[in-house]
């Protein structure tokens, strides 16, 4: 399994070894640089920060040297890791656009419309991400949703979506297992973006014991659906060959472009 269908059917195995190979050290450099853990900047009270996992956090709280079996759980964002929905979004929409972070605001529908070109034209975070790694990421984000993938609920006619799910464990399987409870069954996420070479909307979604990423996707789904619909309504019209093409090839890649 190659990089590609290990994103599309979300192969913990694949990220495992992975993980293991690049060390604790980098995959904290880069998650922390991409903006998880650590609060996006929202004009929110109260944001938290979360949590990427350290040698140096492990000690300090801990006392201890950094174990290399602890890296097999943080490469999949499981473990000693806290994200918040909002910096997955957050995260997901700069790699999406090439390394460009753009910082969340709270902007209402009836906002003077000065003010909501200056929230998407300003306030970013740039960091380097090479072309051929957007491209890999972007396609296989888009193969989860229109390849047989994790995500394949997502899908929507004459709609580009890209995405990704995770399921995050709660406590051990045994525990689980044993216990029989509801309070630790796992959370489900999705992560979904669309159109996928230029977003223009991503949506974050964490329904807390929710049991499989397949709770959460089609909930992404109907959000990015409503988005567009609330843009331009589409009358109910028999799918165009263009429509049927968008579903069936992954999207090319712009080479540059303005950040909008």
């Amino acid at each position: 399994m190659d990089l590609h269908d290990a994103i599309v059917h979300s192969c913990d195995v694949y990220f495992w070894t992975l993980g293991k190979m690049l060390g604790i050290d980098k995959i904290a450099f880069f998650a922390k640089h991409l903006g998880l853990g650590a609060r996006t900047g929202i004009d929110l009270p109260a944001e938290e920060g979360g949590l990427v996992p350290s040698p140096e956090w492990v000690q300090k709280v801990f006392h201890h040297q950094w174990w290399p079996g602890e890296t097999i759980p943080v490469a999949i964002g499981q473990g000693a890791v806290e994200v918040t929905p909002l910096q997955v979004a957050y995260a997901l929409g700069g790699v999406a656009w090439g390394g460009v972070f753009h910082t969340p605001h709270i902007v209402s529908p009836s906002s003077d419309l000065s003010l909501k070109m200056k929230y998407t034209a300003g306030d970013t975070k740039r960091f380097p991400i090479s072309a051929g790694t957007v491209e890999c990421l972007r396609q296989g984000m888009w193969g989860v949703v229109n390849e047989s993938g994790t995500g394949v609920g997502a899908r929507l006619a004459g709609i580009d979506i890209a995405g990704k799910t995770g399921t995050a464990q709660v406590v051990s399987a045994n525990l689980q297992k044993s216990s029989r409870s509801s309070a630790f069954n796992n959370n489900a996420w999705f992560v979904g973006f669309s159109p996928s070479s230029k977003p223009e909307i991503i949506v974050s979604v964490l329904v807390i014991g929710g049991g499989h990423s397949a709770v959460a996707v089609p909930i992404a789904r109907d959000v990015i659906k409503a988005y567009y619909d609330n843009k331009q309504p589409r009358q109910p019209t028999k799918q165009s060959e263009t429509q049927v093409r968008l579903l069936s090839e992954p999207p090319q890649i712009p080479s540059g472009g303005q950040v909008r």
